[in-house]
């Protein structure tokens, strides 16, 4: 079964680094709890502390799975990024982003890689699971393959799994369905987003992405969930909604 949730910041506009009040929680409730949404993945604890975010997410009905983090506060926070993930409740640690300089020749790649796979090592042995979320630099090709392909080629599948982002695969010219085979039982988590037909954002379902035969795939991959992103989005509440009651027509369990 793939459950579906959501990315929380992507969903709540206006959400400053101040600490939030009784209003955030009546937003959650009234505005990602009861689209149906039961998971999200957490970019921002918005001047709380761990412990605090998942008491709200909890009084909410809502799971933090995923704990999502910068480089940085891997290499130099590591003790309190395990400390904060645990405290969510998340199973996984992803990293956000990196620069594209990272990967640009074999020697930087291989230490990358190095550097990640001992990170993995040791948030496993608290039972977080690390993730890679890519961008779209890293499904250039390369020499026949994808540069994504030539990262996890290095990455040890028992510390670093990868978190695939189906829309920008789509945008950048990767079938998704072709990430999702090349990733099989190494991608627990993609962020399911759609791209018009000029490469702009939007609901899902309302694009050229395929969900209607990339959602059975997922099953049969390996995928455990799939979070509703959106990059942009006059109205990212409604279009939160709008995609949910996508998903929930095509009759995907979540």
């Amino acid at each position: 079964m793939v459950r579906i949730g959501t990315i929380r910041s992507a969903i709540l506009p206006g959400c400053s680094s101040t600490r939030f009040g009784p209003s955030w929680s009546k937003m959650l409730e009234q505005n990602v709890a009861s689209m149906g949404y039961q998971v999200v993945e957490v970019t921002n604890l918005f001047g709380h502390t761990a412990v605090e975010f998942r008491q709200l997410l909890n009084q909410n009905g809502l799971r933090a799975i995923t704990n999502t983090v910068l480089i940085n506060q891997l290499r130099n926070e590591l003790d309190r990024t395990i400390a904060d993930s645990l405290a969510l409740g998340a199973c996984y640690v992803a990293l956000a982003i990196i620069s594209e300089e990272t990967l640009t020749s074999l020697d930087s790649l291989t230490a990358f890689a190095a550097e990640m796979n001992e990170l993995g090592r040791k948030l496993c042995s608290y039972g977080l699971q690390l993730l890679y979320h890519h961008h779209s630099f890293e499904l250039v090709t390369v020499n026949g393959e994808l540069l994504l392909e030539r990262l996890f080629r290095l990455l040890d599948p028992r510390f670093v799994q990868a978190e695939l982002d189906l829309g920008r695969a789509a945008n950048s010219g990767v079938d998704p369905a072709r990430l999702l085979r090349l990733f099989a039982e190494r991608a627990p988590l993609v962020h399911v987003k759609d791209v018009d037909a000029m490469g702009n954002f939007t609901e899902v379902g309302r694009g050229v992405v395929p969900y209607t035969r990339l959602f059975p795939l997922m099953r049969e991959t390996g995928v455990k969930f799939a979070f509703v992103e959106q990059d942009t989005s006059d109205a990212p509440l409604a279009s939160a909604r709008m995609s949910l009651e996508y998903l929930k027509g095509l009759g995907f369990m979540y």
